[in-house]
């Protein structure tokens, strides 16, 4: 998700690299995790990341 070019402004590193930034959670969840996910719930996602 973080290296494809397409998602840029919507995942990205932090500026000093130590974390992900996902500045619009909604518009990331309706546009970017169907594409890797079998659902667009950011709170699934999230869950999944811990």
């Amino acid at each position: 998700i973080i290296n494809d070019p397409s998602n840029r402004e919507l995942a990205h590193w932090s500026d000093d690299g130590t974390m992900i930034r996902i500045p619009e959670s909604a518009t990331f969840a309706k546009n970017v995790l169907p594409r890797y996910f079998k659902h667009n719930n950011w709170q699934s996602f999230v869950r999944q990341l811990n």
